[in-house]
């Protein structure tokens, strides 16, 4: 028995100096402002996986709370503690963590979420086995600010080839989910000019050049709650949701009008009321992107046309209730409506 003690601690000293002496397989990066009331959650999430190779790197984003202090409060030489000199905000702060990375993976996790025990190894092992997948996301469990489940689950369920498709109308990527090949995505890094919707814009380029994907089990908790930046700025939010809108379309060769931008954002995602006017304005749009795409050939035709299906499909429906009047002959008039086979997801 005293053998077997003495073995067991033997081989977690040699794992232990192996971990010191290589580089790690996965780095997180978590940024922090005043993340006092939940970030000793979200650290103890991550340290006590199942996964052990990896770094934390903490990185303090001029907080005046009980931030600094928490996470001092923590001894494990896997935590790596940054401290900006001035509030730079999460696209410069995230930057940062990229940089200071050495994993052959990075996952990203806010400090005010919760990784769901086995995250990690999970994803790594999916990406071992799918080498061609260069960025990973995950469903998300929804928490409350007091850590209580919710009842809502964020499902994300797509192929891996409709993503570039589907990210013209929807981020279908959870930023604390993801985790994403080192270099490539230290390659694109977040850009300062669509906050706080920085991660959007990262995946959509991504997704233009390789593939990603999301699994549909859920691997975190994502905390919502008053402070949290989907409730403080969400002006500014929707305002850089619109930003990659117009991005996006200009792969199109579409100069979009704020007027247009605005019609694409409400039919991305439900924000319209139905209307005989709505529904024309809606039906024009969705016909000159499907134009557009037959023109450049930016995404693919087949998944491309299902996509816009589904926003037409919504269009329709709150229409017809709006004005039952409205047609089914109004309804299938459209080129991309044209037979071709539905992609199940």
């Amino acid at each position: 028995m005293e053998n077997t003690i003495k073995n067991l601690f033997f081989f977690k000293e040699i794992e232990k100096l192996e971990m010191e002496n290589s580089s790690p397989i996965l780095s997180i990066v978590m940024p922090a402002y005043n993340a006092g009331a939940y970030i000793k959650d979200a650290i103890d999430s991550v340290l006590n996986q199942s996964f052990r190779h990896f770094e934390l790197i903490i990185i303090n984003d001029g907080s005046t709370d009980e931030t600094h202090k928490i996470i001092m409060s923590i001894n494990d030489e896997r935590i790596k503690y940054y401290k900006n000199k001035k509030n730079e905000g999460l696209f410069f702060t995230r930057n940062r963590g990229l940089s200071l990375s050495e994993g052959k993976y990075i996952a990203m996790l806010d400090s005010d979420d919760i990784a769901i025990q086995g995250k990690f190894q999970y994803q790594i092992d999916f990406l071992e086995k799918n080498p061609d997948i260069a960025l990973l996301g995950s469903s998300a469990i929804i928490i409350d600010e007091n850590g209580f489940e919710t009842g809502e689950v964020y499902i994300q369920k797509a192929p891996s080839a409709a993503y570039p498709s589907i990210m013209l109308f929807n981020n279908y990527i959870i930023q604390s989910s993801i985790i994403c090949k080192r270099k490539i995505i230290q390659k694109f890094g977040y850009r300062p000019e669509f906050p706080p919707a920085e991660d959007y814009d990262l995946w959509v380029r991504i997704a233009k050049e390789y593939s990603i994907y999301s699994l549909q089990k859920p691997l975190i908790k994502y905390r919502v709650h008053s402070s949290s930046i989907s409730h403080t700025n969400r002006d500014i939010q929707i305002n850089g949701i619109k930003n990659n809108y117009r991005e996006q379309l200009k792969w199109l060769r579409i100069d979009a009008t704020a007027s247009e931008i605005e019609l694409h954002y409400n039919i991305a995602n439900s924000t319209f009321e139905g209307s005989k006017d709505f529904f024309k304005t809606g039906r024009s749009w969705l016909k000159k992107i499907h134009a557009q795409n037959n023109k450049t050939r930016i995404f693919s035709s087949k998944i491309f046309n299902y996509i816009l299906l589904r926003m037409w499909f919504k269009i329709f429906v709150r229409s017809f209730k709006s004005k039952p009047l409205i047609s089914i002959k109004e309804f299938i008039h459209l080129p991309f409506l044209k037979p071709f086979k539905i992609i199940k997801y």
